[in-house]
């Protein structure tokens, strides 16, 4: 597998896993292992989607809350 491949397949498993609560257990060192690359690497992968996915919901939070304001004082 080329590395650009690799590096896609490795971010769709870690997403799936963080989305469905399975990124603990050892699911991402068994997922290294499987995918050849550092328990490192997929643990700050894991680390970056759990951040990126938290700014979303805070974002639409956030958003949801100002919608809420404007019909308020409307």
């Amino acid at each position: 597998m080329r590395a650009a491949e690799q590096n896609v397949a490795l971010r769709r498993a870690v997403q799936y896993l963080v989305e469905h609560d399975s990124d603990k257990g050892g699911n991402l060192t068994r997922l290294a292992e499987h995918l050849g690359v550092s328990r490192q690497r997929v643990h700050q992968v894991a680390g970056e989607y759990r951040k990126h996915r938290l700014a979303r919901r805070v974002a639409l939070s956030s958003l949801a809350v100002g919608g809420i304001r404007e019909k308020v004082t409307a």
